[in-house]
């Protein structure tokens, strides 16, 4: 009838001197301010383990994404606008908007995969932002064309 007790101390271990100090956390580019990116310092790149080629791309990435989502925007807008009234519905129109977004985004693509090899290529960074504002401009001009009427069609008042 007696009564066996186990204390923590007396099956303790520790741990952390098994693990070395110079073990250092590599941090993840998401972690580090856009201006440090920019910069790409070589702490930087040590502690983030890239080039500074892609620490740069990285930065002028999170300026160049948003204005891309806004070309993709005004690219369906500006092929819509291109259109006229068709008893078959805008499916040319709607064809039109997905082929340019796919365009845009493959010039995205291979911009970045470009960019990210040497340092100086970062301006490539907005090659799809600028190709995608600059084709919906064309696209919005050119919806405003005027246009002719066709023969036997009634003349405008």
């Amino acid at each position: 009838g007696r009564l066996a007790v186990t204390r923590f101390d007396d099956f303790s271990i520790d741990i952390g001197a098994m693990l070395s100090k110079a073990a250092q956390r590599s941090i993840n580019a998401d972690e580090v301010p856009t201006l440090a990116l920019l910069r790409a310092s070589p702490d930087i790149q040590e502690h983030t383990r890239m080039s500074a080629a892609e620490l740069q791309l990285e930065g002028h990435n999170r300026i160049a994404q948003p204005f891309l989502a806004a070309a993709a925007a005004l690219a369906g807008f500006s092929c819509l606008l291109v259109g006229s009234f068709s008893r078959f519905g805008p499916w040319r129109q709607i064809l039109g908007a997905i082929l340019l977004g796919v365009v845009v985004q493959l010039v995205n693509t291979w911009s970045t995969g470009w960019a990210g090899e040497e340092a100086g290529r970062w301006p490539m960074a907005y090659a799809a932002p600028v190709l995608g504002m600059a084709s919906s401009g064309l696209l919005i001009w050119w919806s405003q064309r005027p246009r002719r009427i066709p023969r036997g069609g009634a003349e405008p008042a």
